[in-house]
């Protein structure tokens, strides 16, 4: 798997945190320039928790206020919110979806902007991925799937066991005339 080897503990190491060299946060209608723009990290807590941490300049003061003050007084108002990109210090570019951010206290210097994110993707590119499309699976916890025959491991020192430990073994399964092996 050329593509998702190099991905896969960028991806699955949780947590983790992703650095950005820049930052961008665009208005809901999404064809103006950035509101913010600035350095922060993604910060990925767990495989269902991601933050953002932002260390902003608005393009224009008076209207990035705005904007905040709207996005919290209108949360179900999909265009009141706003959209995450970023790109890290490697130049991969992020998609981080919809968010709505909040001011981190009353700074004197730059805006400190913190958020949820439901969504973090990649466009994968580069001599690592592959060139024939296709789909690709990181299976992380681990798929369990029931096995009619148990796998038993023992430990022992000179013949003397000292942990025993069961687990699923194998299971077979016929499908459309084949049979099909899980172990």
């Amino acid at each position: 798997m050329r593509t998702l080897d190099y991905w896969e503990s960028r991806l699955t190491a949780v947590p983790s945190t992703i650095e950005c060299a820049e930052m961008r946060l665009l208005s809901g209608h999404g064809h103006d320039p950035p509101i913010f723009v600035g350095p922060g990290y993604i910060d990925i807590r767990s495989s269902n928790a991601i933050d953002f941490t932002m260390f902003a300049a608005p393009a224009d003061d008076g209207d990035a206020f705005r904007h905040l003050v709207s996005a919290s007084e209108n949360p179900y108002e999909i265009h009141d919110q706003f959209l995450l990109f970023a790109t890290d210090y490697q130049g991969t570019k992020w998609a981080c979806g919809w968010t709505r951010p909040e001011l981190k206290g009353m700074p004197k210097i730059g805006w400190p902007l913190t958020g949820r994110l439901d969504s973090l993707s990649t466009d994968a590119s580069g001599p690592r991925v592959a060139t024939d499309s296709g789909v690709e699976l990181i299976f992380n916890p681990k798929v369990w799937l029931p096995m009619d025959k148990a796998k038993v491991t023992v430990t022992s020192i000179d013949e003397a066991e000292i942990h025993r430990r069961r687990t699923p073994g194998q299971q077979t399964i016929k499908v459309l005339d084949s049979e099909i092996k899980f172990f």
